[in-house]
């Protein structure tokens, strides 16, 4: 099983970044494809033997609900095979490393393992911005090309900061718990906080703050819980403090700057907001990209809840035949992952999303004060799930292989860690039951 979590994670975070860069062919980039096959073949005959899953029946009233809202937008919306195809792929490849946690055990060692290789990909993308940043594009007026190995060009920048930001979130409640010591928590803090800075990501000012504060308030209690505040605090100031320069500094050329967007009246409002003849012309504001697929699809009674059937508002790198019915109408409209769902399975769909993360949010909690590695992982994955629940509603996370499998896969092992910490304290309730 190590092997299969090895080559999952160097996958997603190499093969894109090489083929696009002309070293493989395309054909390497499925290989995450297919090892979720294979783990879903294994998932499917540890579930025959062990006639049951560790999981709550409020996450299979989420998946059900899930699966019927998808069916009845796709019925409706008669969509094409050959778009349901490529949209399957797209919503379900990670699921399976969610389930894997929950019928086979992994030991700290191997997940400690995991962590360390996680560590060794994430330090690798400072030179690899950089290059991007000084050497590929040294005159160009934006950072959207620094992607890391997480991003080709046209996606933007925005994932490698999502996924820093987490990383850094993880980093933080290692460091509270005293897993790793103060000199190695500031050095991998600056390898990990320094591409968001030269990537010039707005987002980055209200992220990394909340990646700091969130394990410090998640870990302690009372007076405790002040001092960590303060810490991550004197942190945050720090990074801030340095990451404005350097944002105004690439900004300069443009003549704009980090303070006069978070000052200046109708910045904000101009970038969640646009008008209507820019919305028209394709640029769509965060906001304007929530309110239009509701707008314009409450026309119809049915649409706005189920939405406009999976792969409908997408596009596809298979060909035009592959995308969906309704891309060249409102795939304009589609900014980030919140309004792809929005069109795609609808309010009710959305709905479901959050109420499942909030369900890992609450098995993160339980397990805070648990013991052992575990304990740790999940402080920091609090944190984790704020951040990308917020994500959703910044990027387009959901084509994201990096971000979607790892965050799939240890959520499912936070799932599996909190039916575990369950097990024995049902036991042990059974044992105290009074007999007659």
């Amino acid at each position: 099983m190590k092997i299969i979590i090895y080559s999952l994670f160097l996958s997603v975070f190499l093969l894109d970044y090489l083929q696009g860069i002309g070293v493989l062919p395309r054909i390497f980039t499925f290989l995450p494809e297919m090892l979720s096959c294979l783990v879903g073949f294994v998932v499917c005959c540890q579930l025959a033997i062990r006639k049951s899953f560790r999981l709550s029946p409020l996450y299979w009233f989420i998946f059900i609900f899930l699966a019927l809202n998808i069916l009845a937008g796709v019925l409706l919306n008669s969509v094409k095979p050959e778009v349901l195809f490529v949209a399957i792929r797209q919503y379900f490849k990670y699921l399976p490393f969610f389930f894997l946690p929950l019928v086979y055990d992994f030991s700290e060692k191997e997940i400690k393992g995991y962590l360390l290789l996680l560590v060794s990909l994430t330090l690798i993308q400072l030179p690899i911005a950089l290059y991007q940043r000084f050497v590929l594009s040294p005159d160009f007026l934006t950072g959207d090309l620094v992607g890391g190995t997480l991003g080709a060009a046209y996606r933007g920048s925005g994932l490698l900061t999502i996924y820093l930001i987490c990383a850094i979130t993880l980093l933080t409640a290692f460091r509270i718990r005293k897993r790793i010591a103060a000199h190695t928590y500031w050095l991998l803090l600056a390898v990990f906080v320094v591409p968001t800075m030269i990537n010039e990501t707005k987002v980055t000012v209200f992220l990394l703050p909340l990646a700091l504060i969130i394990p410090a308030i998640a870990a302690e209690n009372g007076i405790n819980r002040i001092k960590s505040l303060l810490r991550v605090g004197l942190v945050a100031v720090i990074l801030l403090g340095i990451f404005i320069p350097v944002y105004d500094h690439f900004m300069a050329p443009k003549g704009r700057n980090i303070t006069d967007f978070l000052i200046n009246d109708g910045e904000i409002e101009g970038y969640l907001l646009k008008s209507e003849d820019k919305i028209s012309s394709g640029a769509v504001g965060r906001l304007d990209a929530i309110i239009l697929p509701i707008s314009k699809l409450s026309k119809n009674v049915v649409s706005p809840v189920f939405g406009l059937g999976i792969g409908n508002v997408s596009h596809s790198s298979l060909g035009d035949e592959f995308s969906g019915a309704f891309y060249d109408r409102y795939g304009l409209y589609v900014t980030h992952t919140i309004s792809t769902l929005l069109w795609e399975i609808g309010i009710f769909g959305v709905l479901l999303i959050i109420l499942f993360n909030g369900l890992l949010f609450k098995d993160a909690s339980k397990l805070v004060n648990a013991n052992g590695l575990t304990s740790d992982i999940a402080l920091g994955w609090v944190g984790v799930i704020f951040i990308i629940v917020i994500s959703l509603f910044y990027t387009n996370i959901l084509g994201s292989n990096a971000i979607s499998y790892i965050y799939w896969y240890f959520s499912g092992y936070i799932v599996a860690e909190s039916s575990r910490l369950k097990l024995p304290n049902m036991h042990q309730a059974k044992k105290t039951l009074p007999t007659s």
